[in-house]
């Protein structure tokens, strides 16, 4: 079983995959902290699915970029759960989960976050044969005031498999770190 997760935000999607078989998907928006949340979470997605936390045996993680205590919760959570259980975990940028989630095929098109009111980190991305792959650095901006659309609620973790294998990072669990 392969565990999808991303708390970057004010939101937490969780994916659970049987290989690269989607078996369930949880979007949850909550006034309570994540830190109240995940664990709960995580715990009512494995016994939805009647699974034991031994049989996740890939963790895929959104390092960010993102809000600084949504990620530091969500990445502290999955070493304290994991710790014992697996040495490598894949890292996932936030704007590639975007990407995978933009249905724009073989034409270039950019992929923008904003993480504060005067911070913005963008992307160019491709879609060719289904598989997205950025075709630029991530940028990070900083300006005094701009507008960006609002980010769509929906589940970005579900279409993880659709991004460039290249793209994802395989790290040891205890360097885990995030993009702010």
């Amino acid at each position: 079983m392969n565990l999808v997760i991303d708390g970057s935000f004010d939101e937490i999607n969780l994916s659970i995959f049987k290989e690269k078989e989607l078996v369930y998907d949880l979007f949850v928006s909550s006034s309570y902290t994540h830190s109240k949340i995940l664990v709960g979470i995580l715990d009512f997605a494995l016994k939805s699915l009647d699974v034991d936390i031994a049989e996740i045996k890939n963790v895929y993680v959104c390092i960010g970029p993102g809000r600084y205590t949504s990620l530091r919760v969500v990445l502290s959570t999955i070493k304290g759960i994991f710790f014992e259980r697996l040495k490598y975990i894949y890292t996932v940028n936030r704007l590639d989960l975007m990407a995978a989630n933009i249905n724009r095929i073989d034409k270039p098109f950019r992929v923008v976050c904003k993480t504060s009111p005067s911070i913005i980190y963008c992307a160019d991305y491709i879609n060719k044969n289904g598989i997205v792959s950025r075709i630029s650095s991530m940028q990070r901006i900083e300006k005094e005031d701009f507008e960006t659309e609002k980010p769509n609620k929906e589940s970005l973790t579900k279409n993880i498999f659709l991004i460039n294998p290249k793209q994802i990072s395989k790290i040891e669990l205890e360097k885990l770190t995030p993009i702010y």
